[in-house]
C-alpha cells in the first residue's frame, strides 16, 4: 500500500509545486493566499509520504543502540554461557541488520525522503524549462 500512496502522492505534489510557480510567473497580485494553501497541501503530503520512512529509520536506529547495549553487556558478563548467547546475538544482529524496503526496491530508510525531493526538484526544473520555452513560442 505504501508504494501506492508513492505512486500518487509524489505526482500530485509536484504538479501543486508547479502550480504555485506557475501563479507566482504569471500573476503579480492576490496569489499568497493560494500559495500558502498549496504549500501548506504539501507540506501536509510530504508528512503523510514520508512518515513510515522516518518512523523506520528511528527504528534501525534503535537497532543500533541495541547492538551497542549488547556490546557492553558482552564485556560485563561473568557467566560463560551467558556470554556465549550474547555473542550469538550480537553476531546475529551484526550480518543481519534491520532494513526495510518498499517491493525490495525503494530503501525504507532517511534517504527516502532525499531520493523523492531530488526527484521532484529535477522535474520541476525540467517542467519549468518547458513552461518557459512553450511561453516563448506563445508571445508576439
Amino acid at each position: 500500500m505504501y508504494i501506492i500512496s508513492l505512486l500518487f502522492n509524489v505526482p500530485e505534489m509536484l504538479t501543486a509545486i508547479f502550480g504555485t510557480v506557475f501563479i507566482f510567473a504569471t500573476e503579480s497580485e492576490g496569489v499568497w493566499s493560494s500559495a500558502f494553501a498549496s504549500i501548506w497541501w504539501c507540506m501536509r503530503i510530504l508528512f503523510v509520504t514520508f512518515s513510515p520512512a522516518f518512523a523506520a529509520g528511528m527504528l534501525a536506529d534503535q537497532a543500533q543502540t541495541l547492538k551497542l547495549v549488547l556490546h557492553e553487556r558482552l564485556l560485563q558478563e561473568k557467566d560463560w554461557d551467558q556470554c556465549n548467547e550474547l555473542r550469538k546475538f550480537s553476531n546475529y544482529i551484526d550480518i543481519r541488520p534491520l532494513r526495510f524496503t518498499v517491493c525490495k526496491v525503494i530503501p525504507l530508510n532517511w534517504n527516502l525522503a532525499v531520493i523523492i525531493v531530488n526527484m521532484i526538484v529535477s522535474y520541476l526544473i525540467v517542467m519549468v524549462q518547458f513552461s518557459n520555452l512553450s511561453f516563448r513560442n506563445l508571445s508576439p
